[in-house]
Parts: C-alpha cells; sequence; structure tokens
C-alpha cells in the first residue's frame, strides 16, 4: 500500500487542494510500517520531506520534516523508548496529550497510528522543508504541534498554487 505523496506531484496544485489530498492519502499503519519501507517508494528514493502521524480515526496529530537525514533515519526515532532520547517527539507528546504512563503505553498507543510521507526528490529542495512543514502546521492542525494562525496568515489564498503559496510564506517571519 502505497503512503507517499510527492512534492513534485502536487507543488503545482491549489493549497486547499493538497489539504485535502493529504487528509485523503492512503497512509500507512504504524503497526504494519518496516524498516525498508522508509528506503523507496518503487523506484524512488526517500530521502527528505515532510511526513505525518495520523490517529486511526484519520485526525492529524504530528506534522514534521527531514531535511538533513534520510526519512529511514529520523521516523523510527519518533518511536524510541529512551527518556532521554531528544528526538522521540512522537511518544513524548502521546504521553502528554493522551496521558500515558510511560514511553512503552506511549509506544502501544501509536501502533494505531498511521504515516504519511510527503517526499522531495531533490536536495535542493530540502531547503524549503521549513516553510512546507509551517504551511501544513498551520492549516493541517495537527493535534500534537499545531501553530497558531496569526492574522497574516488569513490572508494567504489557498486556491493559489502550493509552491506559491509557500513562498508567500517563506517571505515572511517565521511563526
Amino acid at each position: 500500500m502505497p503512503f507517499t505523496l510527492w512534492f513534485d506531484d502536487v507543488c503545482t496544485q491549489p493549497a486547499r487542494e493538497v489539504l485535502t489530498r493529504v487528509r485523503q492519502a492512503a497512509k500507512k499503519p504504524l503497526s504494519d510500517l518496516l524498516v525498508y519501507d522508509l528506503l523507496r517508494d518503487g523506484d524512488r528514493p526517500l530521502f527528505w520531506g515532510v511526513y505525518f502521524f495520523f490517529s486511526r480515526e484519520g485526525q492529524c496529530l504530528y506534522v514534521g520534516k527531514n531535511s538533513s537525514r534520510m526519512l529511514v533515519d529520523r521516523i523510527p526515532v519518533h518511536l524510541c523508548l529512551y527518556p532521554s532520547e531528544w528526538k522521540n517527539t512522537l511518544l513524548r507528546r502521546i504521553r502528554k496529550y493522551e496521558n500515558r504512563n510511560c514511553f512503552t503505553d506511549a509506544a502501544e498507543a501509536a501502533r494505531t497510528h498511521t504515516l504519511l510521507l510527503m517526499a522531495v526528490s531533490q536536495k535542493e529542495q530540502a531547503k524549503g522543508l521549513a516553510a512546507l512543514e509551517k504551511f501544513f502546521r498551520l492549516f493541517a492542525e495537527p493535534k500534537y504541534n499545531a501553530l497558531k494562525r496569526r492574522k497574516g496568515h488569513n490572508r494567504i489564498d489557498l486556491e493559489r498554487p502550493l509552491k506559491e503559496v509557500l513562498g508567500v510564506m517563506s517571505s515572511r517571519s517565521p511563526a
């Protein structure tokens, strides 16, 4: 089952439509995820991109980006059981928002969550991942790491192509 959207395939579509595609896209249950799944999408290698964790019910929970390492290096660390691991953000947020007692309980709860990748195909595109992550943290409203919208965000025209919206967002000051 594919669980990857490619930025190149959606960047010219209206931003609102991309949000809908992300919500409706096929996702991979974390309980079924294999490390090998994070290496390739068919004949395309998976290096960099934005990733989404969703609840079993389809609610966006967390949006993250990976611009310096491979996705295979980043995604599994979210499920690390060591309390001192600084990149196991998903388990930390599950503990906080779902009132789980320990990392093991949080990891068990994560088994029902799903993963979607929005990969970029070229290293140069990885520089724009901060704007892409910010866009989805604003407009996909993830439960665990949503950004608060400011007045300027309400003026963003979501009918414009995603690539143009990201250009507008990256030219503004960070949220």
